[in-house]
């Protein structure tokens, strides 16, 4: 299944992952950029952040937050970014809300679905 191919099937794939983008941060190399991937899936900052949100220590979900706003920004990933920032930036304010996690843990999930769908695809993309 090449790119194409991907966003026709899965019709919200670029709201998740713009893999020009994230390729383009790395110069095309594919090797490098599935294991940029592979990082992030095996990456636990998201896992800490919900610990750390159960327990009420904001101020260190919003470094959680924020290192998963850089991970996103820098592979391309423009949903993950863009709930991570406004995670970050809620838990900064002391202004955490249930509605805002839930649409993080949404973005991750769906995030992480594209990302091996990506990786079993790579040399077709």
């Amino acid at each position: 299944m090449n790119l194409q191919d991907i966003n026709t099937s899965y019709s919200d794939f670029s709201k998740y992952i713009d893999v020009d983008g994230g390729m383009g941060r790395i110069g095309k190399n594919k090797k490098l950029y599935v294991m940029l991937l592979g990082k992030f899936l095996t990456d636990t900052n998201y896992d800490k952040m919900c610990e750390q949100i159960t327990a009420d220590d904001y101020t260190t979900a919003s470094s959680s937050a924020h290192a998963i706003k850089g991970v996103a920004a820098n592979l391309s990933f423009p949903e993950l970014y863009s709930t991570s920032l406004e995670m970050e930036q809620s838990l900064k304010n002391g202004a955490f809300s249930e509605d805002l996690l839930v649409n993080m843990k949404n973005a991750f999930e769906k995030t992480t679905e594209y990302i091996n769908l990506i990786i079993t695809n790579i040399e077709d993309i």
